[in-house]
């Protein structure tokens, strides 16, 4: 698949999704909820764009003749569009989108090394459910995993302690720490990508967010706030804050009423807009053809030279010169192959060109019997190009000697990106 194609459709994916949390959700206090859809959302927008699903049909592609050539009626040309991906320019596009890659998960491994600093010069205490680790360096109480990182020279009162051992084990029991690792993972592929910042931070507020009204449910709300606002350093990377979120977004969220179930509602606005998204990117058309059982029908090509090649139906009575009326045929078969062709979805993601050749017989009725791959190029192109001339209507047959005979006929399709 075209890596550009892929980023646009993964754009589009994330755009959609996240702009209907920042409308609709943002502000709503059912956290839980907000945080399934960000991490669903967040991973159906890389998902999607690389699910293929097929019924019949196609996407529509530019058609044009080629012209008309020994043994074969015309050269069909179906033209896609995509931006090549080689060349000094994409070459310089790779080394940079490598150069941060390499950046931000060095990034990720020192956050693991330092949490492993941590580990080593502290004391562990295993608790019931996770691991308190208490260090000897000051700083904001934070949770990895399962592991509670808390300063032994905090200053912290015996209570106010307790309110923050309550907060990170909200961390640790809605484990948030493996969105964060994912959020990380992503940002390391996607560094280059706005979308992913986003995500990431409303998703560290979402944690927060329920971490609070965990130690809301046994904390007074102004006695808690007082504790958020003395709390202003940060903790090392890869790990849940205390004081993460900007202070005046939680404690707006400490003081709202909960969301009604009325408001329920707009999570459900989701489907529709999950819908949109997979018939845009992962529904593909033009897989495979239905060919009738008397396109199977044993009949035998004429075997001599005819005086009248076949031709597509549409210019009977037309006046003119053969020439002029044989013209006029191919503009009706290209007319009718512009609307009914189409370029693959998976070819198109593949990067397949090249070109189809089918053949079949047009018989003394003019009826399309036997047709054939006589060149290949991919499974969903041949399939495509069997569809279009399956579905033709009959032809007006050759003829030798005033009388219609079957005439065996070859048309190429050009697949071209």
């Amino acid at each position: 698949m075209n890596s550009l194609i892929y980023l646009f459709e993964v754009t589009i994916c994330w755009a959609v999704f996240y702009g209907l949390y920042i409308l609709l959700l943002r502000n709503e206090t059912r956290f839980g909820l907000n945080r399934g859809y960000l991490m669903i959302t967040l991973l159906l927008g890389i998902s999607l764009p690389l699910i293929n699903f097929s019924f019949p049909g196609g996407e529509q592609g530019q058609v044009y003749i080629g012209g008309i050539y020994s043994g074969m009626l015309a050269e069909v040309e179906v033209m896609g569009t995509t931006v090549a991906e080689s060349g000094p320019a994409f070459s310089i596009i790779k080394f940079v989108y490598l150069g941060g890659v390499i950046i931000c998960l060095t990034g990720l491994l020192l956050g693991f090394w330092r949490v492993g600093q941590y580990l080593r010069r502290s004391v562990i205490e295993p608790k019931s459910g996770y691991v308190l680790v208490r260090t000897p360096k000051n700083h904001a109480p934070f949770s990895f995993f399962n592991m509670m990182f808390l300063s032994s020279d905090s200053g912290m009162e015996a209570e106010d302690e307790v309110q923050v051992i309550n907060h990170e084990l909200a961390h640790i029991r809605e484990k948030h720490s493996f969105d964060v690792l994912i959020t990380e993972l992503l940002r390391i592929l996607f560094w280059f990508h706005p979308m992913v910042y986003f995500y990431q931070r409303s998703i560290r507020n979402t944690h927060e967010f329920l971490a609070d009204a965990a130690v809301l449910q046994t904390t007074p709300k102004a006695r808690y706030g007082r504790l958020l606002l003395e709390q202003s350093l940060s903790g090392p990377h890869l790990v849940n804050h205390f004081n993460k979120s900007q202070l005046k977004q939680r404690l707006t969220m400490m003081t709202k009423n909960k969301s009604s179930r009325f408001a329920l509602a707009k999570y459900f606005l989701a489907i529709p807009v999950f819908a949109f998204c997979m018939m845009l990117f992962s529904f593909s058309n033009a897989e495979y053809p239905i060919f009738p059982e008397k396109l199977n029908e044993p009949v035998e090509a004429f075997g001599g030279e005819v005086d009248e090649l076949p031709r597509f139906p549409g210019c009977e009575g037309n006046e003119g010169t053969a020439k002029d009326i044989s013209n006029c045929a191919m503009n009706k078969m290209i007319t009718y192959v512009g609307s009914n062709l189409k370029y693959p979805k998976d070819a198109r993601k593949d990067g397949v060109e090249g070109m189809v050749v089918v053949s079949f017989i047009v018989d003394a009725n003019g009826a399309i019997k036997k047709p054939s791959i006589a060149k290949s190029l991919s499974n969903s192109c041949d399939k495509e190009a069997m569809r279009v001339v399956a579905s033709m209507p009959n032809w007006i047959p050759g003829k030798k000697d005033g009388k219609s005979v079957p005439v065996e006929m070859k048309l190429p399709f050009k697949f071209k990106l």
